[in-house]
């Protein structure tokens, strides 16, 4: 008898033992993978504006070191890009909402990232090399970062999110099992049980994906119960908004997006009547807190199962740095990089500007084109350098020759045009025009 108790005991023991070892392994190993996941997929999102911001200000580095840093730091963060794309593509266990993200249309988030990372390293090789800069692909890849790219990889990580939040009700479904097998395998289940009920609780402490994106993510997070009243707020409210994140607590988020408005043109009803009809708003506003900013809020509503408001959610983006890269960008775009003055970009803008002003106002105004004859012999004779010197000069001499209220442009070589405004009759295109020849 004692040695089939011994053994009922030592296989009672081993049973005990098998389901415990696989309970903490379950609870102990299922969440890194999960964690992993969603800091790569949220890292993607800072890395894609993070490139876009570089490729933008590579053309406006005066400095060759600084600008070799920025190439450097440039195609790291390309590297990495590809390198955590290439791992959260072959992620095991993806389920079918995260691969139509990945493959099927409209999201395609394959093909973005692989066409945007293509893109850059184009841009970047362009730029390193001396090229003239693709200004239509920095301009598609500034248009994709901004919003495709960037809203595909929100989806992307709050479908991680969804995929870790039913990986984690599954974990909890069989850690109860188990726990419910070892209180009926040994009388002593009950104090088992309340250990692994806290080991489950910790776990699940542990696994709050919500929770840690919440904290440490760099973008302002509101939650609202159902009726617009700010629960809470993240640690990046502050640094975005300039208020702690304590003070939002217990006001109308609502009433919060016309505060966050530096014009003060936001429509509270109208956010309610899109939030209630579409159960998504987003704008672009100008805020201020000791500085001007620009902001993006995008605000989405949680639903309950029957189909009832349960909560909003608001995410705050800074994209002051963004929107200033994009002016320094445009500001480029119209400016000949050798004499500063317009190139035929800008011309041809002010031209069309000038026709409908011609138009509407029974005006003239005057398209003067002229060259510099010999120029193909000095810089033979001299050297391209002189001849960029000389051009210099004489963009100068035309600027100071001509008004303030007329405009000048480097058509591309030793071309050069002058738009005249309001002209009033023939003899001042010929004063102009003098004074130029002189």
């Amino acid at each position: 008898m004692k040695r089939n108790h011994l053994t009922l005991a030592v296989l009672f023991a081993v049973s005990l033992a098998v389901q415990i070892g696989a309970l903490f392994l379950l609870l102990g190993s299922h969440d890194a993978g999960i964690a992993r996941d969603i800091n790569l997929a949220g890292k993607q999102r800072m890395l894609s504006q993070r490139i876009a911001f570089g490729l933008n200000r590579i053309p406006l580095e005066t400095d060759a070191s600084q600008r070799t840093e920025t190439e450097r730091a440039l195609n790291a963060a390309i590297d990495e890009m590809e390198r955590n794309h290439q791992r959260l593509a072959s992620t095991p266990g993806a389920d079918a909402a995260l691969r139509r993200i990945y493959d099927q249309p409209p999201f395609r988030l394959n093909e973005r990232i692989d066409d945007f990372i293509a893109g850059a390293r184009h841009l970047l090789e362009q730029q390193r090399t001396g090229k003239a800069v693709d200004n239509g692909t920095l301009r598609r890849l500034n248009d994709m970062a901004l919003v495709p790219l960037l809203e595909t990889l929100d989806m992307a990580v709050f479908q991680y999110q969804r995929l870790a939040e039913e990986k984690a009700r599954k974990a909890r479904n069989v850690a109860f099992f188990l726990a419910a097998l070892i209180f009926a395998t040994l009388t002593v289940g009950g104090i088992l049980l309340l250990v692994i009920i806290r080991q489950v609780q910790r776990v699940e402490q542990r696994m709050s994906i919500n929770e840690f994106v919440f904290e440490h993510s760099p973008d302002g997070i509101i939650t609202a119960d159902a009726d617009g009243v700010v629960a809470s707020a993240n640690p990046a409210v502050r640094d975005i908004l300039g208020c702690e994140a304590g003070t939002l607590v217990g006001r109308s988020l609502f009433a919060l997006t016309s505060d966050f408005d530096c014009y003060g043109d936001m429509d509270e009803a109208g956010v309610r009547d899109t939030l209630k009809r579409k159960g998504a708003w987003r704008a672009e506003i100008n805020a201020l807190d000791g500085q001007a900013k620009d902001l993006v809020i995008n605000i989405r509503t949680v639903y309950r199962k029957d189909g009832s408001i349960r909560a909003f959610v608001a995410l705050v983006t800074d994209i002051t740095e963004q929107k200033q890269a994009e002016e320094r960008f445009r500001r480029l775009s119209l400016h000949d990089s050798l004499t500063g003055l317009k190139n035929r970009a800008a011309m041809t803008e002010a031209i069309e500007h000038e026709v409908q002003v011609a138009h509407r106002d029974e005006t003239a105004f005057t398209l003067m084109v002229l060259d510099l004859d010999g120029f193909k012999q000095v810089n033979d004779r001299h050297g391209h350098q002189v001849g960029d010197m000389l051009l210099q000069r004489i963009a100068a001499r035309l600027t100071r020759t001509v008004r303030e209220s007329d405009m000048i442009a480097r058509l591309g070589g030793d071309e050069f045009a002058i738009v005249q405004r309001k002209v009033r009759q023939p003899s001042d295109v010929e004063t102009l025009a003098g004074k130029l020849l002189a």
